[in-house]
């Protein structure tokens, strides 16, 4: 079993990419109680104020500036800006 698991885990890593922010990148944060469908799945948007670890980071809300979260990068999701 442990060596079937170190073969999933080498597929599953070939293709994944560890997402990179940086201090002043807008992200949106997932909700974590979703209880309907049409429910809201992601708040924000946040500005990265500091970076603790290699994956948490401290985010202030853009509009509400005394919102103020610790957050890993599993539930953070990057903004990009439409080029047109």
């Amino acid at each position: 079993i442990i060596r079937n698991q170190e073969r999933y885990k080498q597929r599953y890593d070939i293709n994944r990419v560890d997402p990179s922010y940086n201090i002043g990148d807008l992200v949106l944060v997932k909700t974590l109680n979703i209880r309907h469908k049409f429910d809201i799945r992601y708040e924000g948007p946040f500005r990265i104020t500091k970076q603790l670890t290699q994956k948490t980071f401290i985010i202030q809300h853009v509009k509400k500036s005394t919102l103020h979260r610790q957050v890993t990068t599993d539930v953070l999701l990057p903004i990009f800006e439409r080029i047109y």
